[in-house]
């Protein structure tokens, strides 16, 4: 089983209203309207997102541009990745469903928040980690080997390239 079977809850904890009270000091309210992007993969996200209301779809793409669904996430939920706490760029997509009021939080307000409020912050970083983790098991973020699926060439770079990251997703031709 995947860490996003065994550990969904965790990955993608609610936030009670008080607690999303307590984090406002860290940032600003947004509107985003539907089909609007927040975050693409391979930018670097303006920070984390505190949904308020409406509905965020996390998507992640394969190697021939297939969309793969992650998760939506509704009020209470947040978006964000590990990545953001030293601005590397995103590994998914995040795009409003219909329209959306959220709290964004900055990036370098959110080493503050994680900080400030242990509690919460404790929360946010384990779902950070196990988000990462999920990632990198579904080969998410890493390189893409498009050939035919028996090239020797492609098995020697997926040998050597597994240890050290997220495993190729390889694309046939």
């Amino acid at each position: 089983m995947s860490t996003l079977e065994t550990r969904r809850e965790q990955m993608f904890p609610k936030l009670s209203p008080a607690e999303i009270e307590r984090l406002r000091r860290f940032g600003t309210v947004r509107r985003y309207r539907a089909g609007e992007p927040l975050y693409r993969t391979g930018e670097i996200s303006p920070g984390m997102f505190v949904i308020i209301s409406g509905t965020v779809a996390l998507t992640r793409r394969e190697g021939l541009g297939r969309v793969v669904p992650i998760v939506d996430v509704g009020p209470g939920g947040f978006t964000a990745e590990v990545g953001q706490l030293s601005a590397r760029p995103s590994f998914v997509d995040a795009h409003a469903v219909g329209d959306v009021e959220a709290l964004l939080v900055p990036t370098d307000a959110l080493r503050a928040l994680l900080i400030a409020e242990a509690e919460i912050g404790e929360r946010i970083t384990r779902a950070l980690i196990l988000r990462r983790v999920s990632l990198v098991e579904t080969g998410a973020g890493g390189p893409v080997l498009i050939g035919p699926a028996d090239s020797p060439s492609d098995a020697a770079y997926t040998a050597v390239a597994r240890p050290a990251g997220p495993a190729p997703t390889t694309a046939t031709s």
